[in-house]
């Protein structure tokens, strides 16, 4: 097992899925010049699965489906405040 910490970007939609090796973990929730991404440990060599995400913003309501919250980001300044929550394996 080889495990690293990888950087992808949190797309500017509610819903998203990507395909990450099993087992991977989100570490960290954050912006990079401007723009939202997260930092995941993972094995690349594990077996890969979809794993969907939710970005909500504050006040709105979580729904059901959302797992474990992940993180906090800001954008535009610190004007947005969104959240980052594990969907599970679909959206």
């Amino acid at each position: 097992m080889s495990r690293t910490i990888w950087r992808f970007p949190i797309p500017a939609k509610s819903e998203f899925e990507l395909e990450l090796p099993q087992g991977a973990r989100v570490v960290h929730v954050g912006c990079k010049d401007d723009a939202p991404d997260m930092w995941v440990l993972l094995d690349k060599d594990a077996e890969p699965e979809l794993r969907g995400f939710l970005v909500l913003a504050t006040g709105e309501r979580v729904p059901d489906r959302s797992r474990d919250y992940l993180g906090t980001f800001f954008t535009d300044d610190g004007q947005l405040v969104w959240h980052l929550f594990d969907a599970g394996p679909h959206v």
